[in-house]
């Protein structure tokens, strides 16, 4: 039989890295009576986030050894085992909830470190906005307005935010979560999205994402000259530029 100090059927902790209880295994009879001379060996095991602080195995003292469960960071749910020989095991399951939300996240769909869509109009991602605590772990509970505005650099221009052409929009989460779809403009350079709370009060640190804006594939040979008119006299010059570019005339530099 396994049970936490203080006493509680369903034993809920931080995910703070640092919030603990004392866990003790009694052996008992099979009516749930404990044995109070019995010593045998005891091996606690955890499965899941956290840690078991203390000596395992170790012997039990009037029938009964404990040990410290300490949380971990990620908010889920972790079990205890507690293992002695010819003896039924006893297990408990600690959960470890979030802590104060204080922070947003962003990430794209589908997710890549460094994302890039084609600069050709119809590309596209959705952008997820996540509410969570100080170790990442999503604040399902909330549903805080989120305002999600793009910055254009480099030449991208036209971006659609939501499906316009727009600097901000806002939207509700929806269990700690907000997505905002963001399609391609048609010249390449690079977009910035920043997610902020909208919700008075909040003092969740905004996000960042950048994003480039690559061209797609080659599409046409451009020629240009540096003069439209030049003398005939043998002598007068003008400089031909060839340009290998996409359909929506971005040059496509890395190519040779």
């Amino acid at each position: 039989l396994l049970y936490p100090n203080p006493y509680t059927l369903n034993p809920v902790l931080l995910a703070d890295g640092s919030s603990s209880t004392m866990i003790t295994a009694r052996i008992t009879d099979r009516v749930g009576n404990v044995i109070d001379s019995a010593n045998n060996l005891i091996d606690f095991r955890i499965d899941g986030a956290g840690s078991l602080v203390g000596i395992t195995p170790v012997s039990a003292v009037a029938g009964e050894a404990s040990i410290t469960y300490k949380s971990g960071v990620i908010a889920q749910v972790s079990t205890i085992t507690a293992i002695s020989e010819g003896l039924t095991s006893g297990v408990l399951n600690v959960e470890t909830v979030p802590g104060l939300a204080s922070q947003l996240s962003l990430y794209p769909i589908p997710y890549t470190l460094t994302p890039d869509l084609i600069a050709d109009g119809i590309s596209s991602t959705t952008i997820v906005a996540t509410i969570t605590d100080e170790n990442n772990n999503r604040e399902y509970g909330l549903n805080n307005r989120l305002i999600f505005r793009i910055t254009e650099t480099n030449g991208a221009s036209n971006t659609k935010l939501g499906g316009t052409v727009q600097l901000s929009s806002t939207v509700y989460a929806v269990s700690g979560q907000a997505q905002m779809l963001l399609t391609a403009g048609t010249h390449t350079g690079n977009v910035t999205v920043t997610v902020s709370t909208g919700t008075d009060g909040d003092s969740l640190t905004p996000a960042v994402l950048n994003l480039s804006l690559v061209a797609g594939p080659a599409d046409r040979i451009v020629l240009e000259s540096s003069d439209t008119q030049i003398k005939a006299n043998g002598i007068s010059v003008a400089t031909i530029t060839v340009k290998l570019t996409d359909a929506n005339n971005n040059v496509l530099s890395d190519r040779t």
